[in-house]
Order: C-alpha cells, then structure tokens, then sequence
C-alpha cells in the first residue's frame, strides 16, 4: 500500500469519530511513523510503504483514536494513552496544554522509542523551553 492509500484509510477513520482535523492528523501520523517530515509524506505520496511501516500505522487506529483533551503541547501523547495500557501513560493533557503555553515543546531523539514494541510515549518525557533552550522533565514541573 502506498503513503496516500493509507492516510486516506485514517483519514476516514478520523472523520467517522467527527474529527475535523483527520487528513492533517493522518498526515502527521505517517509522517511519524516513517520517521519523516509532513512535507516529505505529502511530495512522496505515491511511495510503497514498507510493511512494519504500515503495521505501525494502522495500529494507531486499529485501537480507537479519542479526541477528548487533545492539546497543541503534543495531539497524540493523549491518544495513544486512550488507545493502549501503557506504563508511560501518566502525562495529563492538561498540564501539556499549560506547559505549550508556557513556551515549553516537546523534545526527544528517536532513539527514546522503542519501535518493536510500538511504544511511542517516552517513560521520561523531555520538554524543551523555547526562550532559552533549557530542557527539562515533565515530571519535575509537576
């Protein structure tokens, strides 16, 4: 299947749970699932996804996708801990959105994932302040 194939089939899913934003949700999904940018997903639309790629990419909806308590700070940390019991699941969106707020975004290098496992929340979620650079963790905010 290719890129394109597959956003469209989230896209769908998302649209059918009254998400207005689904052909961007999917977009950012796929962009991160093949580890690159939105802009690349979109010019290369036509390419054959490789089929963990594509695994990885359905389970995201292959679980179910909440829209509830979505924040700017980071749209799928609150997802995914709706879509799947994880022990990383303890990030309330909330306090995201407060910390987006406050300048902070979030910060991590691909290798805090574990792709095998399909684990997409970091057990230490980093947070980089976006005046001075400094980074920090989530939990010594809170």
């Amino acid at each position: 299947m290719n890129i394109q194939k597959a956003i469209s089939e989230g896209q769908d899913i998302l649209k059918n749970k009254n998400i207005e934003t689904s052909e961007l949700d999917s977009e950012i999904l796929m962009a991160n699932v093949i580890q690159k940018d939105r802009r690349y997903v979109i010019l290369n639309s036509n390419e054959e996804l490789k089929e963990e790629n594509l695994k990885r990419f359905k389970n995201f909806f292959e679980y179910g996708i909440s829209s509830n308590h979505r924040t700017a700070a980071c749209y799928y940390i609150n997802n995914v801990q709706n879509l799947v019991n994880t022990p990383n699941s303890s990030y309330d969106p909330d306090k995201l959105m407060e910390l987006y707020i406050r300048g902070y975004r979030i910060f991590y290098k691909h290798s805090d994932f574990d792709i095998k496992k399909l684990d997409i929340v970091p057990k230490n979620l980093l947070l980089k302040k976006l005046d001075n650079k400094s980074i920090v963790r989530y939990k010594d905010l809170y």
